[in-house]
């Protein structure tokens, strides 16, 4: 792993994006099996 986890703006950064893409993960799974 590239993080460095004692740059809190990163780290921020890096869950957002880890949200938003397991947001969006799951909503198309959800839509393609519906």
């Amino acid at each position: 792993m590239f993080l460095d986890l004692s740059n809190p703006v990163k780290l921020t950064l890096v869950v957002c994006a880890t949200a938003i893409i397991v947001a969006l993960a799951l909503y198309g799974f959800h839509k393609h099996k519906a």
